[in-house]
């Protein structure tokens, strides 16, 4: 009995002791288990945190490139041009000679509307009229009808009024020719090809003549209605008179215009024939064209060159150069490279883009890794263009020496930065 009973105590212990043992197992594998798992969450954990960190990085910048991006923007019609104009015409608001001779208010309107005036420009003025009249009256008949009849001329008046228009213009043109030939045997006795050339700026002749020529042949031509014939042909348009009556309309306000700018031309005319009025004619043009164009040149090339120097952004340093610098040796990489065919120029520059392509381009320098620079003065930027300076063939107008190279957007935008044209150089 006592044996037995050893017996069971003994496996009793025993598998007390299992259980115990069993239960420190399960004990040791649950605290792996859960370490593991707090291990695996801590990583993820950690994966996120710099995920997110990366990815607001990232958002900062581009929102801090949106943002200096949308003032470049609305610094888009900040141009080297304006500034110049608004510099000169401060200048000369100053001085006492410029505002003594300055055009009086009739003469700058006509000068306005005759200086650059071409028989084709003048003739589209007046197609683009005829279309858009042409145009409302084709419509019409889409809308209700008004209560009032809308005014207009007879039909007899139409007619007569546009032989007087042709009439009248035909004179004038008879009148200017009389007034040229005087002042070309003047000329040539007194051999003034310069006061000659005064003389056409300040009298306005071709603009005149080309007006003149533009209306007879515009109301030699609308003796036909050659648009409204069409018009009604295909079915449309309204029997009203209206629309005609404003088309005769503008050319009897037409033909007043082109009479004030020809009493301005013998007005000025008379007055070359004389010494003493040939004189206040060439004082009175070096005080609106001469001077004001020189001054213009000058403080355009001065603002284009201070364009470049030296910039900074978050600490990085970087260096613009315009037309020259390409034979130092140091600008190797090509940025921008074009083919002119046309011969062109650089005519204006946007300040304001130009400084934000800099401005994230010297910010991308200053975050390169070390070594990147290899100039002395920093990353550096050379445009080869002067302004107005021809441009023809293919030629390499923007090099970098140092820095990372220029993105693809930032090229498009210095693309944007400069305006260039065709030339007109001789």
């Amino acid at each position: 009995m006592k044996a037995r009973l050893a017996a069971v105590y003994s496996n009793v212990r025993s598998l007390a002791e299992r259980l115990r043992a069993c239960g420190e197992h399960v004990e040791r594998s649950a605290k792996a288990k859960v370490g593991a798992l707090f291990a695996r969450f801590v990583t993820w954990y950690e994966v996120l945190v710099w995920t997110c960190g990366v990815v607001k990085a990232r958002c900062a910048a581009v929102w801090s490139d949106v943002r200096s991006l949308a003032k470049a923007l609305l610094a888009y019609r900040k141009r080297v041009g304006r500034s110049a104009n608004a510099e000169v015409s401060a200048l000369l608001a100053g001085n006492p000679v410029a505002c003594r001779n300055r055009y009086p208010l009739l003469h700058r309107f006509l000068h306005a509307l005759f200086h650059r005036g071409t028989f084709a420009r003048f003739i589209a003025w007046y197609v683009v009229l005829d279309l858009v009249v042409v145009m409302v009256e084709a419509l019409r008949p889409h809308f209700p009808p008004t209560d009032f009849a809308l005014p207009s001329f007879e039909e007899d008046v139409i007619l007569y009024l546009s032989s007087y228009v042709l009439g009248a213009q035909i004179g004038l043109l008879g009148v200017i020719s009389l007034a040229l030939a005087l002042v070309t045997l003047v000329a040539q006795n007194e051999e003034a090809a310069i006061d000659v050339k005064v003389y056409y700026h300040e009298s306005m002749f071709l603009g005149i003549a080309a007006s003149g020529v533009a209306l007879s042949a515009v109301v030699s031509i609308q003796f036909l209605w050659p648009l409204q014939s069409l018009l009604h042909a295909a079915g449309g348009g309204t029997t009203s008179l209206f629309y005609r009556s404003v088309l005769v309309s503008a050319e009897v306000v037409w033909l007043v215009l082109n009479l004030a700018a020809v009493a301005h031309f013998i007005s000025t005319t008379f007055g070359f024939v004389q010494r003493d009025a040939r004189e206040r004619l060439r004082e009175r043009y070096t005080a609106n064209v001469v001077v004001p164009r020189d001054l213009l040149q000058r403080v355009r090339s001065n603002l284009y060159a201070a364009a470049g120097g030296a910039t900074r952004s978050d600490g990085a340093k970087a260096f613009l150069g315009f037309g020259f610098g390409f034979d130092s040796g140091l600008a190797r990489q090509v940025e921008l490279e074009d083919d002119f065919r046309a011969r062109s120029a650089v005519v204006d520059l946007r300040s304001g883009l130009l400084t934000w392509v800099v401005a994230r381009w010297s910010k991308r320098c200053g975050a390169a890794p070390a070594g990147t620079t290899m100039t002395s003065v920093g990353p550096t930027l050379w445009f080869a263009p002067l302004l107005d300076q021809p441009l023809e063939g293919r030629i390499v107008w923007c090099r970098r020496s140092g820095g990372v190279p220029l993105t693809a957007f930032e090229r498009w935008i210095l693309r944007r930065a400069f305006v260039i044209r065709r030339s007109r150089i001789d």
